[in-house]
């Protein structure tokens, strides 16, 4: 089992919170600032690797953070980082402003200034190198800031995934977490298709390999998660739901069509 680093503004007094919170956050992702009214910050973290990737699932009371020029000068690399909001909109700006709602994504690129304004939070957020973004994205440019919703067959299938993934899990998954990395990347690269209609890119050894129909795509991700115990609570007919089908029937032909086993794991 992997580590969980953990931090939790309730270890340390409440007049170090907001200066412990922002080094600690500093440290685990990229040069940043806190800011906040209240004299109280709750706020708590966990992080563990997924892969070439790293999960965390942070939550807290209000509070603003910045990622200025001058963060921007002292970063050492360049990062991506995808955020699901699990609860309450909140606001971000990385060249444009636009407010999150429950269930929306936003991609943070590190080499670019940006702020957030969080209300009482809960945030799942992939912390993604760039050169494995690079392989998988034609231009990780055009998700800079962007607001990605559940709309989509794509948003709404890597939202569920990111909803499900926990440190927790990361640490302790049946899934080598290089697989879990790999259907992600899938996901995203099917968010550039349909943003742009460009075909996905052939990241070669880097990834499964991943069918650039919309039909296969959809029957590979179903088929994904009816073998993983990460979706094993979920009912057969949500996944079929989430997958994009109408029905278990119709996820059934799809499946059979494109070679993928309708069958549940037993693992």
């Amino acid at each position: 089992m992997q580590s969980i680093h953990r931090w939790s503004t309730d270890d340390v007094d409440p007049s170090r919170r907001l200066e412990y919170y922002a080094a600690a956050t500093s440290a685990a992702l990229i040069p940043l600032s806190i800011t906040c009214g209240s004299k109280k910050l709750d706020a708590t973290a966990e992080r563990t690797a997924l892969g070439p990737l790293a999960v965390m699932r942070m939550k807290g009371s209000a509070h603003g953070v910045v990622h200025g020029l001058w963060h921007v000068a002292r970063s050492v690399a360049r990062r991506y980082y995808l955020m699901l909001n699990v609860a309450t909109g909140w606001a971000v700006a990385q060249g444009g402003h636009t407010i999150l709602a429950p269930g929306e994504m936003v991609l943070i690129d590190s080499a670019l200034p940006y702020r957030l304004q969080l209300r009482a939070y809960e945030i799942v957020t992939l912390d993604m190198p760039s050169s494995w973004l690079q392989q998988r994205v034609r231009r990780p440019d055009l998700f800079a800031g962007r607001r990605l919703s559940g709309d989509s067959l794509g948003g709404r299938l890597l939202a569920a995934l990111l909803l499900q993934l926990t440190p927790a899990f990361a640490a302790d998954s049946p899934l080598p977490g290089d697989f879990v990395a790999d259907q992600i990347g899938a996901l995203l690269a099917g968010i550039e298709t349909e943003m742009t209609g460009c075909a996905p890119l052939d990241a070669g050894s880097h990834r499964a390999p991943f069918e650039i129909s919309a039909s296969a795509q959809r029957a590979r991700t179903a088929a994904r998660m009816l073998g993983s115990r990460m979706f094993r609570a979920l009912p057969v007919e949500e996944i079929a739901r989430r997958a994009g089908y109408e029905s278990v029937v119709e996820m059934n032909v799809a499946l059979h069509r494109h070679g993928q086993s309708p069958e549940r794991s037993a693992t």
